[in-house]
């Protein structure tokens, strides 16, 4: 899963693991993301690049999510999770975010 795109997307490629994929749902870095076939290193030349773009997927938006909750039930599919707050906590998270002091995603817990 990359979502930054740039040198982030560009690291991603080199590391994808051999018949791997990297979905690609969005570029929050703006920058642009140099590639060429030559970072398809030897024993990783089957990997591939999909992107996921929710505003694109149509009435096959379901099936795409499905496709998401399988790959996490089945353990191919994981999130790093770089802040894990309650409701309360959310401006300490958004001012986290803003200055990307940690990677990953941001939980917010809501109720007890």
């Amino acid at each position: 899963m990359e979502s930054v795109g740039g040198t982030s997307l560009t690291e991603a490629v080199e590391q994808v693991a051999p018949h791997g994929t990297i979905v690609v749902f969005g570029s929050s870095s703006g920058e642009p993301t140099p590639l060429s076939f030559r970072q398809f290193r030897p024993g990783n030349e089957a990997a591939r690049i999909q992107t996921f773009m929710s505003y694109a997927s149509g009435p096959g938006f379901g099936a795409d999510l499905r496709t998401l909750a399988e790959l996490a039930a089945d353990g191919r599919l994981t999130i790093e999770v770089g802040m894990d707050v309650t409701w309360t906590e959310a401006a300490r998270a958004i001012d986290a975010l803003s200055q990307r002091a940690f990677s990953g995603k941001a939980v917010f817990h809501f109720g007890s």
